[in-house]
């Protein structure tokens, strides 16, 4: 369906994110964002093993790191596995995790796998 069908479809180019939120989404402004964040998504980085990174912005899924929170490249895997564990309602079905990432939690060194696509070098900002 093309936007301006979409658009057609809505008596004032306003809908509501979900049933349960009620929160009025501006539907071009929607569509743009979904636009940037595949863009994002798409664009990968090649990692080596010690660079930091942290979540490249609207494409954290997981609730460790916290945004802006620096992670360090531990292993970066050449064939990426699949969680089996997944079922096919999950955002997690059939995600590439590719690399292995350590943080500091709770004052503990932990690792974990992550989907290198979610994940840019860490600057500054």
């Amino acid at each position: 369906m093309d936007k301006e069908t979409l658009l057609k479809l809505l008596s004032d180019a306003r809908i509501t994110a979900s049933e349960e939120s009620k929160e009025v989404v501006d539907i071009e402004e929607h569509i743009g964002d979904l636009k940037r964040r595949n863009l994002n998504l798409s664009q990968k980085t090649t990692f080596v093993v010690g660079d930091v990174v942290r979540w490249k912005d609207g494409l954290k899924n997981r609730r460790i790191p916290e945004y802006k929170m620096p992670a360090v490249v531990v292993e970066v895997l050449e064939i990426p596995f699949y969680d089996d564990k997944a079922d096919t309602g999950s955002p997690y079905y059939r995600e590439p995790l590719d690399v292995l990432l350590g943080i500091i939690v709770k004052n503990q060194f932990l690792t974990f796998y992550y989907d290198s696509r979610r994940f840019e070098i860490f600057e500054k900002k």
